[in-house]
């Protein structure tokens, strides 16, 4: 009562009917009280949006001429708490039925596994690589392929001393299937984002319901083996990058796969 009274302050709502409101929604967290209160100031923004128009809503509040919109005080009567309280309690059990709690947990668990495999991935391929020194001081990489041993450069001639083989460029052994999405990644990730992988069945896509395949940030070998797992697993479905800004902000979504 202590925190939700000290909420409701500045806006002169009665104690007495502040402590109907939580007593009638007993099992709800704070933020369920922060969110009500919130969406009675959405209200204003809402009503502003239809008297004005969705097309013009942005020449209304950008380089306007007009004087800026006011906002009568929203209405904190105990009545209309409980009406937007009971709209929010009919959003949650929406959520609930459509299981997008599960979806999320099982999101975070993939993306558990994947950082596991990737971590593991990541550690074989380096056990694969061997570094060998022809006799003239050149130093060549070698990659196994399929369990076989790195072939060394080839050797000077001893009478042709001058005549050496150029060292074989170094490669990681993986061949990436979608250059212009692991380049958008790249981007993302160079701006500082940490980027999340969704994907969504052509069927789902139509609600915009897409489930989170994993969140990368930082090492971008790990970050690209991530996202070719996930085209690869869901070849068949729509796949998007979205990218989430230092203060956890969704940023811009770009879709990179299209079935």
């Amino acid at each position: 009562m202590g925190i939700v009274n000290g909420m409701f302050e500045i806006d002169g709502v009665n104690t007495n009917d502040l402590e109907q409101l939580v007593n009638a929604f007993p099992q709800q967290a704070i933020d369920f009280f922060g969110a009500l209160r919130s969406r009675l100031y959405d209200e204003q923004v809402l009503q502003l949006i239809q008297t004005v128009g969705v097309d013009k809503i942005s020449q209304r509040v950008m380089n306007s001429t007009d004087a800026p919109p006011e906002f009568r005080k929203p209405d904190f009567s105990l009545s209309h708490l409980l009406e937007m309280a009971n709209q929010i309690v009919r959003e949650q059990d929406h959520i609930r039925d459509m299981q997008l709690v599960q979806e999320y947990n099982v999101g975070q668990q993939a993306l558990r596994r994947s950082e596991s495999q990737s971590s593991g991935e990541a550690r074989r391929e380096s056990g694969r690589v061997r570094r060998t020194e022809s006799a003239t001081g050149i130093e060549t990489t070698g990659v196994e392929e399929n369990g076989d041993r790195p072939t060394p450069p080839p050797t000077p001639s001893p009478t042709k001393a001058e005549t050496i083989a150029s060292p074989t460029p170094p490669s990681n052994g993986h061949r990436i299937s979608n250059p212009d999405a692991v380049n958008e990644l790249q981007t993302l990730l160079n701006q500082g984002n940490r980027v999340g992988i969704e994907y969504v069945n052509p069927r789902r896509f139509r609600t915009n319901s897409w489930n989170n395949y994993a969140t990368v940030q930082g090492n971008g070998s790990e970050a690209i083996a991530t996202l070719e797992a996930c085209l690869q697993e869901h070849s068949h479905d729509f796949v998007r990058l979205v990218a989430i800004t230092p203060d956890r902000r969704r940023g811009v979504e770009t879709i990179i796969q299209r079935p």
